[in-house]
């Protein structure tokens, strides 16, 4: 059975026969830690932690969406930013748009 916990995933195995368990802590490196973040979704999962992480995600959403939109919407109103706020959009799509097919 394989048991995901917040510090880093572990396989527990049970032998019938033997009348024992044995459990396999995986080493907890920065990427397996990133990887346990990435499988915890949402809320109403058991203990605090699990619901914690999902809340300051959705905290973390609405907070870029009101960057980006703010952004915009001062890229709108300061007119002589708006030639480089241009320049800079553009680049950034064209970065992102880089990434998303090379990556």
């Amino acid at each position: 059975m394989n048991r995901n916990r917040a510090v880093g995933p572990e396989r527990i195995h049970y032998y019938p026969q033997e009348n024992k368990v044995v459990i396999e802590r995986q080493k907890v490196t920065p990427s397996v830690f990133l990887v346990g973040l990435h499988l915890k979704h949402g809320t109403g999962h058991p203990g605090i932690s699990a619901n914690l992480w999902g809340v300051i995600l959705d905290l973390v959403i609405v907070g870029m969406f009101f960057w980006v939109l703010s952004g915009i919407w001062m890229w709108l109103e300061i007119k002589p930013a708006r030639f480089w706020g241009a320049v800079s959009g553009l680049a950034g799509v064209g970065l992102f748009l880089l990434f998303l097919f090379t990556i």
